[in-house]
């Protein structure tokens, strides 16, 4: 990671406004550069810059994530918030072939 906003929802997080999330790294609009990518991955390479998103991921099986509205999905993972954010040195995100 390179470098990462503070957004307000970090402050929500960080304050408890959306219930007690002590431990988590907060952050989720940072920027870095692509250290390795997984087997099948063709939109990114090493050296490419990228983000960490709000959206981490969904289940992929609810009519919200074959429907293109993953960010609704009752399972969704939140960089800074379910999931560790952008706030620290290196970040990774889950396998995929996109």
């Amino acid at each position: 990671m390179e470098c990462c906003g503070v957004c307000h929802t970090d402050l929500h997080v960080k304050n408890g406004d959306f219930g007690d999330k002590t431990g988590v790294i907060l952050g989720h609009e940072g920027i870095g550069v692509v250290q390795k990518v997984g087997p099948g991955v063709t939109s990114l390479k090493p050296g490419d810059r990228a983000s960490v998103a709000w959206f981490f991921e969904g289940c992929g099986h609810c009519d919200y994530c074959n429907s293109g509205n993953e960010t609704l999905c009752r399972s969704v993972k939140n960089a800074g918030y379910t999931v560790d954010g952008a706030w620290r040195k290196s970040a990774s995100s889950p396998p995929t072939t996109r």
